[in-house]
């Protein structure tokens, strides 16, 4: 009679774990359909743009973008180069590098140097010699642009260059030029450009090449081409 009245009690227990253990299963229609709030929340993650994440970093991380210093704006450099080869051969090398005072006024230091190397005749041995000089030069200029491409230059440069006199004898000799004249200069691209420069050399005339092989100068006209870049 006992195990008969334990009989429900038993199929009851049963049915309550079964029940139970039901609940606890993870309803398939919940994984295809999370709760709303979750959704909200990740449709606005996704929503975001990337000046907003960016927003999100903490502050520290953010680094300021770096300027360049105003004095560097309005530095450039540049210069040419000029060959030449036969019986007269030479290398010339100039650097420059100028500062833009004002957008039509800039001042600059140019430096120069050339190898020259030529065949004469030598009067006292009555033989053919060669000629090998090196010569050094600075000068300071400024440029003032009037319209355009179109500018105005004035020069100061001193030279030091190996003299070669008439009777054989040599010597470093240095020589100051005054110039002054005009040129164009163009740009290329960017902050590139290319510049043409007529100068004529005052001092030309004030140096006796009489009694010299060869002198710096073979005109007082000067005329240069070369490349200019800003930073």
């Amino acid at each position: 009679m006992k195990s008969i009245k334990l009989f429900p009690v038993i199929i009851f227990m049963w049915l309550s774990l079964d029940v139970y253990a039901q609940d606890k299963k993870m309803n398939p229609e919940d994984l295809q359909n999370p709760p709303a709030e979750n959704v909200q929340e990740e449709e606005q993650i996704e929503d975001r743009t990337p000046e907003e994440e960016l927003q999100k970093q903490p502050q520290e991380n953010k680094k300021p973008p770096k300027q360049k210093s105003s004095f560097l704006k309005k530095v450039f450099i540049g210069g040419g180069f000029g060959a030449g080869f036969g019986s007269y051969t030479f290398i010339n090398i100039a650097p420059i590098i100028g500062y833009r005072i004002t957008p039509k006024l800039s001042a600059g230091l140019r430096l120069m140097y050339q190898y020259t190397t030529f065949d004469y005749f030598d009067l006292q041995s009555n033989k053919t010699k060669k000629y090998k000089g090196n010569d050094f030069g600075v000068g300071v200029y400024s440029r003032l642009r009037v319209f355009g491409p179109v500018f105005l230059q004035a020069e100061y440069e001193r030279l030091s260059y190996d003299a070669l006199y008439l009777d054989g004898s040599g010597e470093r000799t240095n020589f100051n030029s005054f110039m002054a004249g005009g040129g164009i200069a163009q740009s290329v691209g960017g902050k590139v450009g290319v510049f043409l420069t007529v100068l004529y050399n005052f001092s030309y005339d004030g140096f006796d090449q009489s009694n010299v092989w060869r002198f710096p100068y073979n005109s007082p006209w000067v005329v240069r081409i070369g490349i200019n870049a800003g930073f």
